[in-house]
C-alpha cells in the first residue's frame, strides 16, 4: 500500500529547490512518496533536510527540532565546519555536491517498506552559474516539451532548466501524448528521446517546426547517418550522453530577450 512522508525543507540554493521539488514529484509513482510540507498543511512532517551551510537554516532547524524531538533530521554539508551546529539526533549525512539517488536511499532507509529508489539518476548541479539564479516569471516562448520514457532523464531536464531559471517544462511518454501537447500549448523548443526513428516520429517533427519550435533529440547513440536524417528534418542538435543542455538553454535565452 503505497504512503507519503511529509518532509520539511530548509534553506537550500535555487538548483538545488528545483531538483527536490522534480524529486518529490516523480516519488509519487513509488510505494513511498516524499511530499513537501508548507506552512498550514493538515499534516505535520516526519522528517527535515537542512542545508548545514546556510547559518539562518541551520538556525530555523535547531528551532523546529526543539519544538519537535521526534522530527528526523538528515543534514546536507558542504565542508566539515557545517557539521558544528548539527544536532546529535541527526540520522543521515550528506556531502556536495549532491547525490540525489543517495539521498533518496537514505530517506528510504528511514520510511520505505520496500526496496529502495527506483529513481536512478545523479543531477550533478554542483555548476557555478546555477547558483543563485533566480525564479523568473515565464513567457510561453520559455515553455519546453518533453518527449520521453524515463523519469530519470525528466528529473535530469527539469532541474536543469530550473537551475538556469526556466521552469516550465511538459513531460509526456510518447509520442502520441507530444502531439496532442504540440495542438495544446506553443513551446520553444521541444526535446525528444529517440535513439531511432520511431513510428510518427518525423510527423511530430514537423509539427513542432510549424509551430517555430527548436527541436532536439536526446539519444544514447548516434550514428552519422542518423544525424543527418535528423539535419534533413531540421532537428537543432542530437545530443549524446553525458547530457549536455546548454543548446537547449541558449535557445531559450534567445526567445527571453
Amino acid at each position: 500500500m503505497a504512503r507519503s512522508v511529509i518532509v520539511m525543507v530548509e534553506g537550500f540554493s535555487v538548483a538545488e529547490q528545483h531538483a527536490l521539488a522534480s524529486l518529490f514529484d516523480l516519488s509519487r509513482e513509488r510505494q513511498t512518496a516524499y511530499v513537501r510540507w508548507r506552512p498550514g498543511a493538515a499534516r505535520a512532517p516526519a522528517l527535515i533536510l537542512v542545508d548545514g551551510s546556510s547559518p539562518r537554516a541551520v538556525d530555523a532547524a535547531l528551532t523546529h527540532l526543539e519544538d519537535r524531538p521526534d522530527l528526523l533530521p538528515i543534514w546536507v554539508v558542504s565542508c566539515a565546519q557545517d557539521e558544528d551546529r548539527m544536532p546529535a539526533n541527526v540520522v543521515d549525512v550528506i556531502q556536495r555536491p549532491i547525490q540525489w539517488q543517495r539521498l533518496l536511499s537514505g530517506m528510504d532507509v528511514l520510511f520505505a517498506s520496500a526496496s529502495t529508489s527506483d529513481i536512478g539518476v545523479d543531477l550533478n548541479l554542483d555548476d557555478a552559474d546555477a547558483f543563485g539564479t533566480q525564479p523568473q516569471v515565464l513567457e510561453s516562448h520559455e515553455r519546453v516539451l518533453l518527449v520521453h520514457q524515463e523519469a530519470a532523464v525528466a528529473l535530469l531536464v527539469r532541474a536543469w532548466l530550473g537551475a538556469r531559471g526556466f521552469c516550465e517544462l511538459d513531460h509526456v511518454r510518447d509520442l502520441a501524448q507530444a502531439s496532442a501537447e504540440l495542438k495544446a500549448h506553443p513551446y520553444a523548443a521541444v526535446l525528444i528521446g529517440a535513439d531511432e526513428p520511431a513510428p510518427g516520429l518525423w510527423a511530430v517533427v514537423a509539427q513542432a517546426r510549424n509551430q517555430m519550435a527548436t527541436v532536439f533529440f536526446l539519444a544514447k547513440h548516434a550514428p552519422l547517418l542518423y544525424r543527418a536524417k535528423a539535419m534533413f528534418h531540421h532537428v537543432a542538435g542530437v545530443l549524446t550522453p553525458p547530457l549536455n543542455l546548454r543548446p537547449v538553454t541558449e535557445v531559450l535565452s534567445q526567445r527571453r530577450k
